[in-house]
């Protein structure tokens, strides 16, 4: 029988397979690297100190599954699946590696099922009064320094103007910038994480998610990230909340994108807009995996017509699958960008959002509906 590997021991083992560097504390340390499996860069994570035991997933081969455990790594080591990166049968390994996941090569790209159920419907709250305390005073903070210009240093705001932001998105949105790395004590923020040395609060844009008036997170866009898959950080004890769910309202058409930045851009493009005298509801962000608690699940379903506007690319695309799937017999459709995402589309290729936007409206209410109200609009 194959027991449970200390934390060091399991981080060696893996280590001995791909290379590991350290990127987050949670659960007592989490470490990324390639993935000893299908090869996929920066796709790997691993989490050696859990309580019941170390744990691994990774975002390519087991998109879609829940972490499996370091008995599961052993397993696979034991029977030739993992070995290190130059054995010279590495390729039919891979394939016997899939195999025993009770996947295969073909199977792991995309489907017409390929995310996860909703969340259930637990409760979804904001965090407590002294998080929210502590966030708005460095969020306060972080907005002067955004609007603090050097003499002998480029605006702080120059990225996100080329990210196609004007001054008055910025100040509207209550976006902020820290300069430089910050840690904050956990009992100021009303947090205890024995796994934590306090809160940290990374160099880069600060993105504020209100619900309800009340700020229920905090984001980070780093300004140089160890980990490109980690541009965005979510700061300690903020509530899973969709950027700008706020602007939604039943029974008007809104649009679902992946990035707050996305969602800045096309809230400032479209104003006031209306179309067929329809206000257009609003814009909110849910990434590609997250939003999918009940309570958000149903604003979305209010709105008539829900629009799908998530990247250009495999991740987009499987995300865009699913809400298709989960909103089957509603009024929702893909809104396909092109190229990739919002942002792509009106700072490289100068198109006129607001007008692209309301030809894909003007399609969807002067079509005929089939049966089946479910259509891609792309």
């Amino acid at each position: 029988m194959i027991e449970h590997l200390s934390g060091d021991d399991f981080l060696s083992l893996v280590g001995q397979r791909t290379a590991l560097r350290k990127v987050a504390a949670t659960n007592g340390g989490e470490w990324a690297g390639a993935c000893p499996l299908c090869g996929g860069k920066d796709r790997f994570r691993v989490q050696p100190h859990g309580d019941r035991g170390g744990r691994w997933w990774c975002r390519s081969c087991r998109d879609g599954q829940p972490w499996a455990s370091d008995i599961d790594f052993v397993f696979l080591r034991d029977q030739g699946f993992i070995p290190s990166n130059d054995h010279p049968e590495w390729p039919e390994l891979i394939k016997g590696a899939f195999a025993t996941l009770g996947l295969t090569i073909e199977q792991s790209r995309p489907s017409t099922r390929v995310v996860p159920d909703p969340e259930p419907p637990t409760a979804c709250e904001p965090p407590a009064a002294l998080w929210q305390q502590a966030a708005l005073s460095f969020l306060g903070y972080a907005v002067d320094m955004l609007w603090k210009d050097g003499e002998s240093q480029p605006s702080p705001r120059t990225y996100l103007h080329q990210r196609g932001l004007t001054d008055h998105t910025l100040r509207s949105a209550a976006i902020g910038y820290n300069p430089k790395p910050l840690y904050r004590p956990l009992h100021k923020w009303g947090l205890t994480d024995p796994t934590k040395d306090g809160v940290w609060l990374p160099a880069g844009y600060v993105i504020p998610w209100f619900c309800d008036g009340q700020l229920w997170k905090l984001s980070i866009r780093q300004t140089t990230p160890r980990d490109e898959g980690m541009k965005y950080v979510t700061i300690a004890g903020s509530s899973n909340v969709p950027y700008g769910i706020d602007t939604f309202r039943a029974g008007r058409p809104g649009i679902l994108v992946e990035g707050p930045i996305d969602a800045l851009v096309a809230q400032q493009a479209l104003g006031q807009f209306e179309r067929h005298g329809q206000p257009l509801s609003g814009v909110a962000a849910i990434g590609t995996t997250q939003g999918r608690s009940f309570r958000w699940l149903v604003q979305y379903s209010l709105c008539q017509p829900l629009f799908i506007a998530t990247d250009a690319d495999q991740a987009g695309d499987k995300a865009a699958a699913y809400w298709l799937d989960i909103f089957k017999g509603k009024e929702v459709a893909r809104m396909r960008p092109d190229p990739h995402d919002f942002g792509t589309m009106v700072v490289q290729c100068g198109m006129d959002l607001r007008a692209w936007i309301a030809t894909h409206l003007d399609r969807w209410w002067t079509s005929d509906l089939a049966p089946s109200p479910i259509q891609s609009v792309a």
